[in-house]
């Protein structure tokens, strides 16, 4: 019925108007074709080889955009060449950008490189895992012994920005710790001053009696009056 009508319209329709008419259905069959012809050249161009060259870019702005897209669309392979770029690579923002993407793609891959001997390094991924997940402070905490004094300043930063009520126990333990470089044990300390003492008071209270250092003394006191 319907294809009656349209039949009737036809036929009924000036010769003129039969032309405007085809010539319009023929430019919109023929745009149909060349969005269809770009779209899947376009689909075809964007495949992870692509990005796998653009790794090789001069252009900053490209080797970012490649090294994003390999992480979000989750190109497993692309993890060597991630790592490499984030020990390598002397920019700092593609570094990051790399850090992202390989911890997206594995994120233990990740975490191993806390253990990296360059700072640049080690920096970054302590950021980006924080960024990723304020739950990793865990893993930055565990590794807290192992560091330098200025990767513990980090760490402990990081700890009062993801966990500003926890982490006593930790806390106290690194100001007890004769060990620690003076900074890193009154870092703990003031640390304590906003968090809940009363499981651990008396470990202040004998830290400040028997420590041989009177700046740790004073940094106890004015924690426990702060309570």
């Amino acid at each position: 019925m319907f294809t009656a009508k349209i039949k009737d319209i036809w036929e009924n329709t000036e010769g003129r108007k039969k032309i405007f008419i085809v010539a319009c259905t023929a430019i919109i069959l023929l745009s149909i074709i060349r969005f269809s012809v770009w779209f899947a050249r376009k689909h075809r161009s964007s495949g992870p080889s692509v990005y796998f060259k653009q790794l090789e870019s001069k252009n900053t702005e490209e080797k970012k955009y490649a090294i994003y897209t390999l992480g979000q669309t989750g190109v497993v392979s692309a993890i060597p060449e991630l790592e490499k770029i984030l020990k390598e690579d002397p920019n700092l923002d593609i570094k990051r950008v790399a850090a992202w993407s390989l911890g997206t793609l594995d994120k233990n891959k990740l975490l191993a490189l806390v253990d990296c001997p360059d700072k640049d390094v080690k920096y970054i991924v302590m950021e980006t895992l924080m960024k990723m997940d304020k739950g990793n402070i865990e893993y930055l905490v565990k590794k807290f012994s192992e560091q330098d004094e200025d990767i513990k300043q980090k760490i402990l930063s990081y700890i009062e920005y993801a966990a500003p009520h926890s982490y006593q126990e930790q806390l106290i333990e690194i100001a007890e710790n004769t060990q620690e470089p003076l900074g890193i044990r009154k870092k703990s300390l003031e640390m304590l001053k906003t968090r809940d003492i009363q499981e651990i008071e008396n470990r202040l209270w004998n830290l400040y009696y028997n420590d041989p250092n009177d700046e740790i003394k004073k940094t106890v006191y004015e924690t426990i009056r702060r309570h």
